[in-house]
C-alpha cells in the first residue's frame, strides 16, 4: 500500500509502517474510450434551469459506450445585455494567496456585495501554498503573472468585455493593448478555432474528475464539471475525451481547470438565498483551492414573488408511492421571496395517475404508472410546475458484491434500485429481503441492522410483486489481516517522489533503534524535502511494486506509524485500486492537519461506501 504525502520542505526525518486491513481481485486499468456524442445518445436524464438572466444550467445523465455512468454539470453565461458576468474568486474575496473551498471563496464575495449565481475551481496550485500556477487578474488589477517556465495558459475577460482563451503570447499582447477586467490560468488548451487541440496530449488517460470553460461561437462562455471516480453515479472521464466533450458542447476554444478532487461546482437554486454544494467532489468533500470562477448577476433582487420553484423534480418514484411537492417563492432574480399567502392551489395533468391535495400538494399515487407534473397556482393562473415519474423499478444492484460488517451495527449495503437507470425513491415494503437471522435483520429504511457474533451468508433483495433480484455475501465480525509487516524485509517495495529534486530513500527500522511497534522490524520512509523545488507540490511515496490483491472485504485500511519532528503538518495518504482497476484516494489524516503526533500511533483510513470492489494494492 503506498504511503503518499504531497507536502513542502523538511529536513531528513522517518516514518516507520506496519499495514493491516482486509478484501479482493485485479482488473487492468480501463483507459476509456471518446465520449463524442455518446452523452446525447444515451441519455438517461437531462435537468435544465434558469438560475438567472443570460445564466442556464443543465446537468446531464448518460452511459458512456461501455455502459458506465457519468454525471455532467454545464452552467452556461450570455455576457451580452443580461447583466451577468464573470469574476475571479479568491480565499476572502482578497488579493494574497491561500487555499479556500469555492463556497467561501462565495460567502467573501456576497459579503463584498457581488451577487454570485455559481462558481467554478479554475486554476492549479501549490498545495503547500495555495499559489495559483497561472495568472491572476481580479477587477483588472494583477496579482500574478505566469512563472516564466511554465506551459500555463488563461481564460480571460479583456477590457472590452471579449472573453478569450489563449497561451501566454496572447495574455501578453492583449495586456499591452488593453489590459483585462478578470483572468486566471489553466493547463493546457482542449479545444482551438473549433477543432482539438492536437498540440494538447493530455496529462493522464484516467477516468477522473473533471473541470474545464469553454467559449462558442456566439461568445456564450459555459463551464463543464464532470464527477468521477464514483463506481455506479459517476465514474469521470479522461482528459482527452474531456476535449471531446467540450467540442460535442460548442467550444470554439477551450481550457482544462484543475480536476481531480478539485473540481467543484455550485450554483443558486431559485428561490434559496445563497448557492449550494451541486456536484460530489471525488474526496467525498470540497477540497480547499487557490481561486474560481464566479458567475454574477446584476439583476436586482427586490424579494418580490414573481414565480414558484417546485420540487421534486425529475425524480422516479414507485406505484402507489405518496409525494409531497413543495414550492419556493423565486423573485425576478431568482433569489427567494415569500410566497402568497392567499390563492395558491395545487393540480395535476393526469387524475388517472393519482390525487394531489389542492392546499397541502401531496400526491397519492392511484398504482398507474406515468408521468405526473404537478401545477402551483396563483388565483386559477399557473406560477411554477414539476414532473415526476411513476415506475415499477426494473434493476435491483449492489455496489459490492461481498461486504464486512461490524456487529451490532446498522448499514445500507450500497444497494442500487433504478428504472431505465434512473434512481427510485422507495416506499416501505418495495423491497422483499431474505435475510439469515445469524446475519441480523432489515429495518423499515432497508438497512441491514447486524446481529451480535461473526457469521457469514447471502442476503437476497426483490423487488416486491416481481422477479427482479439480486444478493449478496454478507460477512459479519470479521477480524483484521496483516497485509505487510515487513519482519522478513523489504520484499518488494519501493521508494518515489514527484520527481521535484526531492531525496527519498527506504530502508528497515529495528528494534534495537527503539522505533518498531510489533516484532523485529518496521518500514523506514526517510524524506528529504530540502533540494526540492520551492512552491511546488512535493512527497515521498512508498509502496509496492507489484500489485497485490487484498483478501475479503475490508472497511479500513490501518497502520501503525511513528511520527518525528520533521514529520510534523505533513498530509499521509494512500491510495487502492478499486474493482474496476481505478486509483482511489484514502486519507489517513486531514490535509490541513496532517501528522500531528510524535512516536508511534495507529492511524486507519476509511473504505467509503461508495468504493467498488474487490481491492488491490496500488503499485509504486
Amino acid at each position: 500500500m503506498p504511503l503518499m504525502t504531497p507536502v513542502a520542505q523538511a529536513k531528513m526525518g522517518a516514518a516507520h509502517q506496519v499495514l493491516a486491513s482486509k478484501v479482493v481481485s485485479e482488473q487492468k486499468k480501463d483507459t476509456g474510450d471518446s465520449v463524442t456524442t455518446d452523452s446525447k445518445k444515451r441519455t438517461i436524464e437531462k435537468i435544465d434551469t434558469q438560475l438567472a438572466k443570460g445564466v442556464t444550467e443543465e446537468k446531464l445523465t448518460y452511459n458512456n459506450s461501455k455502459g458506465e455512468r457519468t454525471v455532467m454539470q454545464t452552467v452556461s453565461v450570455d455576457l451580452k445585455n443580461t447583466g451577468a458576468s464573470l469574476y475571479a474568486g479568491t480565499p476572502d474575496d482578497g488579493k494574497d494567496f491561500a487555499r479556500q473551498k469555492v463556497t467561501d471563496q462565495v460567502k467573501a464575495a456576497e459579503k463584498n456585495g457581488h451577487q454570485v449565481v455559481a462558481g467554478v475551481n479554475a486554476d492549479f496550485f501549490s498545495m503547500t501554498t495555495g499559489e495559483p500556477s497561472g495568472v491572476v487578474v481580479k477587477n483588472g488589477e494583477v496579482l500574478h503573472e505566469k512563472k516564466p517556465k511554465n506551459k500555463e495558459s488563461f481564460f480571460g475577460i479583456a477590457k472590452d468585455g471579449t472573453p478569450m482563451i489563449g497561451d501566454q503570447d496572447l495574455y501578453l499582447k492583449v495586456s499591452k493593448e488593453q489590459g483585462f477586467k478578470q483572468a486566471l490560468g489553466g493547463l493546457g488548451i482542449l479545444v482551438k478555432d473549433g477543432e482539438i487541440n492536437k498540440d494538447f496530449k493530455g496529462m493522464d488517460d484516467e477516468r477522473s474528475a473533471r473541470t474545464a470553460i469553454g467559449i462558442r461561437k456566439d461568445k456564450t462562455v459555459f463551464f463543464v464539471t464532470i464527477d468521477g471516480k464514483q463506481s455506479g453515479y459517476s465514474n469521470g472521464i479522461s482528459d482527452l475525451e474531456l476535449a471531446q466533450t467540450m467540442k460535442d458542447q460548442g467550444a470554439v476554444d477551450s481550457l482544462n481547470l484543475d480536476s481531480g478532487g478539485s473540481a467543484t461546482y455550485l450554483s443558486r437554486t431559485p428561490g434559496d438565498k445563497t448557492v449550494s454544494l451541486k456536484n460530489r467532489p471525488s474526496d467525498g468533500d470540497e477540497r480547499t483551492v487557490a481561486n474560481s470562477w464566479l458567475i454574477l448577476t446584476d439583476e436586482e433582487s427586490d424579494h418580490k414573488f414573481n414565480n414558484a420553484y417546485v420540487t421534486p423534480k425529475d425524480e422516479v418514484y414507485s406505484p402507489n408511492s405518496e409525494v409531497d411537492f413543495s414550492a419556493k417563492g423565486v423573485d425576478k432574480a431568482g433569489y427567494n421571496a415569500d410566497l402568497p399567502t392567499s390563492g395558491l392551489s395545487w393540480s395535476i395533468n393526469d387524475k388517472t395517475l393519482g390525487s394531489i391535495d389542492e392546499k397541502s400538494g401531496k400526491f397519492l399515487s392511484s398504482g398507474k404508472v406515468g408521468n405526473v407534473t404537478a401545477t402551483l397556482s396563483k388565483d386559477g393562473k399557473a406560477v411554477g410546475d414539476s414532473t415526476v415519474t411513476v415506475a415499477t423499478p426494473d434493476e435491483i444492484d449492489f455496489l459490492n458484491k461481498s461486504v464486512s460488517l461490524k456487529t451490532g451495527s446498522t448499514h445500507s449495503l450500497g444497494m442500487k434500485v433504478r428504472y431505465k437507470d434512473r434512481d427510485v425513491n422507495l416506499k416501505p415494503n418495495d423491497i422483499v429481503w431474505d435475510v439469515p437471522t445469524e446475519i441480523g435483520k432489515m429495518n423499515d429504511k432497508n438497512q441491514l441492522e447486524t446481529a451480535s457474533g461473526h457469521a457469514k451468508g447471502v442476503v437476497k433483495a426483490t423487488i416486491a410483486g416481481t422477479k427482479v433480484a439480486n444478493s449478496l455475501n454478507v460477512e459479519i465480525g470479521q477480524l483484521p489481516e496483516v497485509l505487510y509487516d515487513f519482519e522478513k524485509g523489504l520484499g518488494d517495495w519501493k521508494v518515489g517522489s514527484s520527481n521535484r529534486g526531492e531525496v527519498n530513500s527506504l530502508g528497515l527500522a529495528s528494534e534495537a533503534d527503539g522505533q518498531v511497534r510489533f516484532g523485529d522490524h518496521a518500514l523506514e520512509v526517510k524524506f528529504g524535502f530540502d533540494t526540492a523545488q520551492k512552491e511546488a507540490t512535493i512527497g515521498a511515496y512508498a509502496g509496492p511494486a507489484e500489485m497485490k490483491n487484498i483478501p475479503g472485504a475490508p472497511t479500513a485500511i490501518g497502520m501503525w506509524v511513528y511520527g518525528t519532528p520533521e514529520a510534523q503538518g505533513y498530509w499521509l495518504r494512500s491510495q487502492i485500486y478499486d474493482g474496476k482497476g481505478t486509483p482511489k484516494p484514502l486519507n489517513f489524516t486531514d490535509e490541513s492537519t496532517g501528522i500531528d503526533w510524535l512516536g508511534w500511533k495507529y492511524v486507519e483510513a476509511q473504505i467509503p461506501d461508495n468504493y467498488e470492489g474487490p481491492y488491490a494494492t496500488f503499485p509504486n
